[in-house]
């Protein structure tokens, strides 16, 4: 499973750097509904790769607190 760290998270989507939107979409070749974890005030959340007219988008699903 993938692991991405967010810079902010905007209503239910996180903000991730271009580089790793570009990581995602290129070289993983994720889909619409990949599963991929991120990490965003220290808390881990399982999110899901949504594509909507060609742009893509990182939505959040549950989240895991670190231990």
């Amino acid at each position: 499973m993938q692991q991405y760290f967010a810079k902010d998270k905007i209503n239910n989507s996180f903000v991730l750097d271009e580089q790793d939107l570009f990581h995602i979409e290129k070289v993983m070749r994720m889909k619409d509904n990949d599963v991929v974890y991120v990490v965003y005030n220290e808390i881990i959340h399982e999110a899901f790769v949504k594509f909507n007219k060609g742009k893509l988008s990182i939505e959040a699903g549950r989240e895991t607190a670190i231990n």
